[in-house]
């Protein structure tokens, strides 16, 4: 009975002592926390790549942040760094804005800027602008110009409603050079062809719920964008605007998007008054989730009038099973339909011509399946493949003529629309060591299939994409990046005129081989007191040697090599 009473005392001093500390003393730990990653299948294709300032944010805690943790972002699984953006590695949080200015050769230059105007609980208004250049000269003409400005507004209202506001303008300005041996002037004085000066302006506005209101969530916007080319007098109209609507029921969840579009023409010519489009899509879901399987079922309607097929269903069904935790299988059935727009084929290819009528792409099956593993911590391992049907898939092709010496191959491209079977495979890895260190390589196989065996030009059979980010001591980071494109192939133009090769031929009889695209870009970047960055980045090194230099489209010559180096400036 003593030996319990003595036992019962030391019980009760431990937890005064405990209570007393707790009330006098706060106990902080250093936690490194990592996102899980969650697979996401994507379309393999080519977009251009910028890191962007991302700004973290991270309310009162007792927990720090690890500011390393941070996996090498390309965008999507298969993209390269593009020779032609002098990009850097990103910064820390800004507390208000950031200044970013660089200069290089051959005549690069930059300037971005960042800042809150407005910042309280309950509205944000910031201000983004940025200009990027590049010219390299009267001998060797190459210009790419880009300016923009952005504005995003945000106000909560309430405890559950958010209203927000976008306004973005941005002007793009290049030549269309190529690999014959022109000089500036001579540009100048061809047509307004060799030139190119693309306006955006973009106009949206929305609200959405912060805090669901009896288990019910919404988001809806409406919008208006324009699309100007200036020296192809040509003006695309884009009104947009949606509405989607969650409803949880436990561990279920229904949801309703409506989502409409329309595109308007001004007044170009008999060609593109032909080509203004309407669709409405109304897509219902159905969502499921347990610690085994996460289900969602649903399907895209749309409706189309003017242009395209006036009816069409695609699925849209994404089971994903985990029946371990280092284990995950993914099967999608989705569909797509994208409108061929002014903006979306000028973004696909910036020296397309619009000399013909637009076509709309469906895909009325597109079947993924992705197997992702995690053996070790910090390793991810992931396998797809996928298959679908393109009908009026895009395929550029260089455009012809013919003068009083005979044929000529033109400096832009023209649109040929093909009904194309798509198959891919591809592995990625991702591996993160001592949150100082990060791997990524990514490969994808690509093969198209027609009823004639035909082409899909300019774009590549494999594809390798891979990197490593590095940080060897506090704040010194730095990045290499390295991307090869192989089995491209173009429109052999002198074969393909009826004049000299005869009519019957595919499109396959016509197609000769590109070179293949080695690109090599290495960056670094410094924090110097936690406010001040400056860095250094070579874009496209091996463009430098002559034997393996690449042409991004047929004619069309990339940017070559190129350096940057600038200082950030964040406050």
């Amino acid at each position: 009975m003593k030996r319990t009473w003595i036992i019962m005392a030391f019980l009760v001093s431990f937890g005064v002592a405990a209570a007393q500390d707790e009330d006098s003393t706060r106990v902080e730990r250093q936690i490194n926390i990592e996102k899980e990653y969650t697979p996401e299948i994507k379309d393999v294709k080519r977009k251009d790549i910028e890191y962007k300032v991302e700004e973290f944010s991270v309310r009162p805690s007792n927990l720090i942040y690890s500011n390393y943790a941070l996996p090498i972002d390309p965008q999507t699984p298969f993209s390269p760094l593009e020779a032609e953006r002098q990009s850097v590695v990103r910064l820390k949080a800004a507390k208000t804005g950031y200044a970013d200015l660089g200069i290089g050769f051959n005549m690069n230059w930059r300037a971005e800027g960042y800042y809150k105007i407005l910042n309280t609980d309950d509205d944000i208004l910031d201000v983004h602008l940025d200009h990027l250049g590049t010219y390299w000269g009267k001998k060797d003409p190459k210009a790419f110009i880009r300016t923009g400005v952005n504005f995003d507004y945000k106000h909560n209202f309430g405890k559950e409603h958010q209203l927000y506001a976008n306004v973005m303008y941005r002007n793009r300005y290049y030549s269309y050079y190529g690999d014959d041996d022109l000089d500036w002037d001579t540009l100048k004085a061809l047509d307004f062809q060799q030139f190119q000066c693309r306006h955006t302006l973009n106009m949206n506005v929305g609200a959405q719920s912060v805090k669901s209101i009896n288990d019910w969530d919404y988001k809806a916007n409406i919008g208006y964008r324009l699309d100007d080319l200036q020296f192809d007098e040509i003006a695309e109209n884009h009104i947009f605007g949606g509405l989607t609507g969650y409803k949880t029921l436990g561990k279920h969840q229904v949801e309703l998007k409506i989502h409409f579009d329309g595109y308007v023409y001004g007044s170009v010519g008999n060609v593109m008054k032909h080509s203004n489009n309407a669709f409405v899509e109304v897509s219902p879901y159905y969502n499921f989730n347990t610690s085994f399987m996460d289900l969602r079922v649903g399907a895209r309607i749309l409706m189309t009038c003017l242009r395209g097929q006036a009816f069409n269903a695609m699925p849209d069904v994404t089971a994903t099973l985990h029946p371990h935790k280092m284990v995950r299988l993914t099967f999608a059935a989705v569909g797509d339909y994208r409108c061929n727009s002014v903006a979306t084929m000028m973004d696909m290819n910036p020296y397309y011509v619009f000399n013909d009528t637009l076509k709309d792409t469906y895909t009325p099956a597109d079947f993924r399946l992705a197997l992702t593993v995690t053996p070790v911590s910090g390793l991810t391992l992931n396998a797809m493949a996928q298959y679908a049907f393109h009908k009026n898939e895009v395929n550029f092709f260089n455009a012809f003529g013919s003068d009083i010496n005979g044929l000529y191959e033109t400096r832009y491209f023209n649109a040929m629309y093909i009904d194309a079977n798509h198959l891919s495979v591809g592995l990625t890895a991702r591996y993160m060591l001592k949150e100082r260190y990060a791997f990524t390589a990514d490969f994808v196989w690509n093969k198209w299939f027609t009823e004639e065996n035909e082409v899909i030009w300019n774009k590549p059979e494999c594809e390798l994409h891979v990197g490593m980010e590095f940080m060897p001591i506090d704040d010194l980071r730095f990045d290499i990046n390295y991307y090869l494109a192989t089995g491209r192939k173009y429109c052999d133009v002198k074969s393909y005129s009826p004049e000299i090769a005869g009519d019957g031929l595919t499109l396959k009889d016509v197609s000769s081989k590109m070179a293949d695209i080695h690109d090599l870009n290495i960056g670094g970047s410094y924090l110097i007191k936690k406010l001040v960055t400056v860095y250094a980045r070579a874009n496209n090194i091996l463009g430098s040697i002559k034997d393996i230099r690449w042409q991004r489209w047929n004619g069309y010559d990339n940017l070559g090599f190129n350096m940057t180096f600038g200082v950030k400036i964040a406050f």
